[in-house]
């Protein structure tokens, strides 16, 4: 069934005959993936789903496809395969093993393979690479010990879906003008830190993700037994979304192109988000010319005129062009908030959203709060002024670590508590904020009292002791005896759990949920959202048990002792993000870069702190750059700041253009004169609307005094 109403040049485009490979080209907005759905749902009439390969860059772009099959209820046959490279990789490899392992260079061949995850990538990393910190390796750079390692893996992430040996590493990195002294010395040690880790996976049958793409590629797909399987299998391709994909996927698809009965590849122009993470849009393109037909969609659905006025405007102010525009007539799509402090921007962004859905009937998932970081302070204040107001919403931080949560770093503490052999520290503020988390109405003032009275960081493995041992009458009255009934029952589940034998630290979290933090009287009781994360984070910590007894040969109780060490140095959370459920209909909070991967409209944009530099320049990564392990960077030429610059300035440009290409009805741009962290910022994009309001107003024959 389709969704809705196609236009000529759509209906042009899905009726072209399912035999040609098409290219089809054109900006957000404009129709190109309901094209793909309505041929796939051609294609299942003349082959069996499980001939059709469905690629996509990121899991997540491959949400229409999925939301398509979910819808078919009366599809009775087999399913598309919807696959990243990476999926199809781990599936190509999981399944030829035997015949690649050896050539491979795995010292055990006729074992199985080991799949890596973020976490558990970081984990090895740490094992491989441990010996060399140790030697004084990275003394030159201040970064924390996770960062470290996510750089290590980027590097050897990029060297595979670029497709460069291991060994250029070092010098694409020094590839840079006026370099400094310790960086040189420290990108010498990334590459003997990336070779040893290598080493430690070949030697141990694991496989991170750069080392699934390089067998797949280098060793997997010159098998004719393997080009045989593939091209029996799959006899259709629908590629969507190829700019934001990497340059090994492009080489794959351009030399599947041939093969395939049926292709159909989709490339949105001005994308590129992902280039920190690969993504090449110039690689992509390349792809067109092998096409045999190329079409493009110019119109968008749901056109704003004012809108692209704005975009043209805009964008001749970012790259300081001359003024070439007249209509500078967008005042009903652009509104602009001035500020002195944050929690003032905070507040009247949430006051308007309120005004927009109350007064204006504005749904919620209409609505979208960007950034360009969300950092804890500002997620949790505009959480809050949003509960207050009654307005459901939900945040999406990809790189967010587990231990920030507080509902997880509660689960940790109550963990330590209760495994007094473990003997990990447990300090005075994290018991009591563990106490604020589970007890209902416990201020901080109240929390600090029971902390200070029933806990003692020397002998922190004991836990709290009895509210009956206080012989004070003043200060029980003033923890209340209320609070003080839940403190002996948490504290008598502890005692009972310790009277048994240990459990795996899934099964512990499982408990202490379900028995003790989950019932009346506590504030987990019906908050659904922490039971869904706390799901999460028990897939993530059985998975992560099952590695380390499977390959590490380390038991299931020590094993938990390993995820809490790791989880506190920082390991990322893969596993929650993946299966992050989506609260329907609610005003999205996020960073600019994760909305846009998101790749849905939305009717209104809010924009905060336009004058924060995190619009314009990219995230600090020292031992690593996505620049310069590029395919298209020319390596006899140094990186200088010029070319930094100049990157900036486009990365702001794509993302401003992308933002403005997926708003429907408005934009609310707010600045700050005091920032986040109290101090003032005046970045390239709030420069660029300065020069902007200038050009308005000159326009209007004003001027500003």
């Amino acid at each position: 069934m389709k969704p809705f109403t196609f236009s000529e040049d759509q209906q042009r485009i899905i009726d072209i005959n399912l035999q040609e490979s098409v290219f089809l080209e054109g900006e957000a907005g404009t129709g190109k993936t309901a094209c793909a759905i309505s041929r796939l749902e051609n294609l299942l009439t003349n082959y069996p789903g499980y001939q059709i390969l469905v690629m996509v860059p990121q899991r997540s772009l491959g949400g229409p496809y999925f939301d398509f099959f979910r819808q078919q209820l009366n599809h009775s046959g087999s399913l598309p395969s919807i696959l990243t490279l990476g999926g199809l990789a781990r599936r190509m490899v999981e399944l030829f093993w035997p015949l690649v392992s050896k050539e491979a260079g795995f010292l055990h061949p006729t074992r199985p393979p080991q799949f890596l995850s973020t976490e558990t990538a970081q984990y090895c990393m740490e094992k491989a690479i441990s010996p060399l910190l140790d030697q004084g390796f990275f003394q030159s750079v201040v970064l924390s010990r996770n960062r470290l390692y996510g750089q290590i893996l980027d590097d050897l992430n990029k060297s595979a879906i670029i497709r460069f040996p291991i060994s250029e590493i070092s010098q694409r990195l020094k590839s840079v003008a006026n370099l400094d002294a310790g960086l040189l010395k420290a990108y010498d040690q990334v590459l003997i830190c990336a070779q040893e880790f290598r080493k430690y996976c070949l030697s141990n049958n694991l496989l991170d993700y750069s080392l699934q793409i390089e067998v797949f590629i280098n060793h997997l797909w010159h098998q004719e037994i393997c080009k045989e399987y593939f091209s029996n299998n799959f006899r259709a391709l629908i590629a969507d979304n190829v700019e934001e994909d990497v340059p090994a996927a492009h080489d794959l698809i351009k030399v599947w192109l041939p093969n395939f009965d049926s292709a159909f590849v989709i490339y949105d122009l001005h994308g590129g988000y992902r280039s920190f993470l690969g993504a090449d849009p110039t690689s992509a393109i390349s792809i067109k010319p092998l096409c045999t037909v190329k079409e493009r969609l110019e119109n968008k659905i749901g056109h704003n005129d004012s809108l692209s006025n704005f975009s043209i405007a805009l964008y001749e102010c970012i790259s300081q062009k001359k003024n070439s525009f007249t209509n500078f007539d967008f005042n009903d799509s652009l509104k602009i908030n001035d500020y002195h402090f944050y929690p003032e921007m905070i507040a009247g962004v949430c006051d308007q959203i309120k005004e927009l859905i109350n007064s204006q009937g504005a749904a919620p998932d209409e609505i979208v709060i960007l950034s360009p970081y969300l950092s804890d302070a500002l997620n949790f204040s505009l959480s809050a002024n949003l509960n207050d107001s009654g307005i459901p919403h939900r945040s999406s931080r990809p790189s967010r670590m587990y231990i920030d949560d507080p509902n997880v770093r509660a689960f940790f503490t109550f963990a330590k508590i209760t495994h007094p052999q473990w003997q990990l520290q447990i300090s005075f503020h994290e018991i009591r904020n563990a106490l604020m988390v589970v007890l209902p109405d416990l201020d901080v003032v109240k929390a600090d009292l029971i902390v200070r009275t029933l806990f003692s960081v020397k002998q922190s493995q004991e836990g709290l002791r009895s509210f009956d041992t206080i012989t004070n009458p003043v200060m029980q009255e003033r923890i209340t005896f209320q609070i003080g009934e839940k403190l002996e029952r948490i504290r008598n589940w502890i005692i009972d759990y310790k009277s048994q034998d240990p459990q795996p630290l899934d099964v512990f979290f499982c408990i202490i949920f379900g028995e003790l933090f989950s019932q009346k009287g506590f504030s987990l009781f019906t908050e659904h959202d922490t039971a869904s994360r706390i799901s999460q984070i028990t897939q993530s910590i059985r998975a992560f048990r099952q590695f380390l007894t499977q390959v590490m040969n380390i038991d299931e109780i020590t094993a938990g002792l390993e995820y809490i060490r790791s989880v506190e140095s920082g390991l990322l959370p893969s596993a929650i993000i993946a299966n992050e459920e989506k609260i329907k209909n609610a005003v999205l909070i996020a960073p600019a870069h994760t909305f846009l991967m998101e790749n849905r409209n939305v009717n209104y944009q809010f924009w905060l702190d336009i004058g924060s530099l995190g619009w314009w320049e990219r995230l600090n990564q020292p031992l690593t750059n996505p620049y310069l392990l590029n395919r298209n960077r020319d390596l006899e030429q140094l990186w200088t700041d010029a070319h930094e610059y100049d990157a900036n300035q486009a990365g702001m440009v794509k993302i401003i253009e992308g933002l403005i290409s997926r708003c429907g009805k408005m934009i609310c741009v707010n600045t700050v004169r005091t920032n986040e962290y109290g101090s003032e910022q005046r970045g390239p994009l709030l420069q660029a609307f300065h020069t902007l309001q200038k050009r308005v107003y000159q326009s209007k024959g004003e001027s500003r005094v």
